[in-house]
């Protein structure tokens, strides 16, 4: 049995707002799930509910198998920290610590052993006769948490804890929030928008778009087998290339054409059957049509109006046109994408020649953009190599890992290898 469980949660304010729609999740306890997705999707909006500060519009919260809907923040045994410190300016740092063990009237040796055992983990021994205006950003951050971990609680809670901090000091908070995970052995729940810190800090990413959950699963998966097109332009930097294909199954691979003009063939790591993938999709879009109508029958269901608008995805061209303006084309299913990490362009023995656009050393690597006629894809070359602009290079694409991705419904067909030329 999970540890949380969500059920078909909706979250629809006064004004008729939908912020989250039918959200499903099942977290075991001692995860680290990350929340991650771009301001806005409904992801604070999520842990306010699980947390009880948020009402539940409709579906179910369950702690331990049991319905939580109802219960109060303190009945939850649930822990928060958030992102403006909200620590007691006119206490010390001892005396933040312990201030929620002394209203529950605690023994004041007992808040004295806890204080000092949470000020160990933390690094705040030396401080703790400190006023918070005293302290850095980082100490702060530490003292909120800490506040937080001192009461025995199965589920810490934090909402972009660390965005308040410069880059430095988030990156040593999420050391030290690694280790509390591990010394602890307690369940977080974290939310942010940094892909980052989602990939660094999580055991499961939980992405969310527009109040929809889009992928739940452990960082590798997310990154190497996204979903769909939203989820594997969301994570890695720099951002993954897209490349729209027009093509056709002939035999165990497909024949596609890319860059307009220019033949590629690209071969499945598992026997792929297109035409069966296309009327499984088909069958699936119907099935979720039909769910949709039942559920409109019962009473105080509401749906998202506009959940499912389709994912607008980046094509790099030397000359950038505003795709907005551009009528939606008619997609047949010989219409692909094929996404490749920039990490996966070769550049050292290619069949294809491309040319430096654009070159950026940052010492142990280089990001580059190589212009293939009238588009640019980014590529990362690992060492200390100079690029000069406007250099011809020969590239080749070297992995297994190039993603097929389905152009009208945005969902990942399969992975593979794609020969250019």
């Amino acid at each position: 049995m999970a540890y949380l469980t969500l059920k078909g949660i909706n979250k629809i304010y006064p004004n008729g707002y939908h912020a989250v729609h039918d959200f499903n999740l099942e977290i075991e306890k001692g995860e680290f799930i990350v929340f991650v997705g771009s301001s806005g999707c409904g992801k604070s909006t999520t842990l306010r509910m699980i947390a009880g500060l948020e009402d539940i519009s409709s579906g179910e919260f369950l702690i331990n198998g049991e319905l939580a809907n109802d219960k109060g923040p303190r009945e939850r045994e649930i822990a928060m920290v958030f992102q403006s410190y909200a620590l007691y300016p006119q206490m010390s740092v001892y005396d933040n610590l312990a201030f929620g063990l002394t209203l529950q009237g605690v023994d004041e040796d007992v808040i004295d052993k806890k204080v000092r055992h949470v000020a160990n983990i933390l690094g705040l021994t030396d401080y703790l006769d400190r006023m918070p205006r005293a302290l850095s950003g980082g100490q702060r951050q530490r003292v909120a948490v800490g506040r937080a971990i001192i009461r025995k609680v199965g589920v810490f809670l934090m909402d972009e804890p660390l965005s308040n901090l410069d880059a430095k000091l988030r990156l040593e908070m999420r050391y030290e929030l690694q280790r509390l995970h591990v010394e602890t052995g307690s369940t977080f729940v974290y939310v942010t928008h940094d892909q980052m810190e989602a990939m660094t800090l999580a055991t499961q990413i939980c992405l969310i778009d527009n109040g929809v959950l889009q992928q739940y699963d452990a960082p590798l998966t997310v990154y190497g087998k996204p979903n769909n097109l939203f989820v594997a332009d969301f994570v890695g930097n720099p951002s993954i290339n897209f490349v729209e294909a027009k093509g056709v199954q002939k035999g165990e691979q497909v024949e596609l054409t890319v860059f307009d003009r220019m033949k590629a063939t690209f071969i499945p790591n598992a026997p792929l059957d297109l035409n069966k993938w296309f009327r499984e999709r088909d069958d699936q879009l119907a099935q979720k049509a039909d769910a949709l109508k039942e559920k409109a029958t019962q009473k105080g269901y509401v749906e998202k109006g506009n959940k499912d608008e389709p994912f607008r995805y980046h094509i790099a061209r030397v000359d950038e046109i505003d795709e907005s303006l551009l009528e939606d084309p008619v997609l047949t299913n010989e219409d692909f994408v094929v996404g490749i990490r920039p990490e996966f362009i070769d550049i050292a023995d290619g069949n294809v020649e491309g040319e430096i656009y654009g070159a950026m050393p940052t010492g142990m690597e280089s990001t580059i953009k190589i212009r293939l006629g009238d588009y640019l894809l980014t590529g990362v070359v690992f060492g200390s190599t100079l690029f000069t602009i406007g250099s011809k290079v020969k590239l080749n694409i070297k992995s297994d890992d190039i993603l097929l991705f389905d152009r009208s419904s945005g969902k990942r067909i399969t992975s593979g290898r794609l020969i250019l030329g």
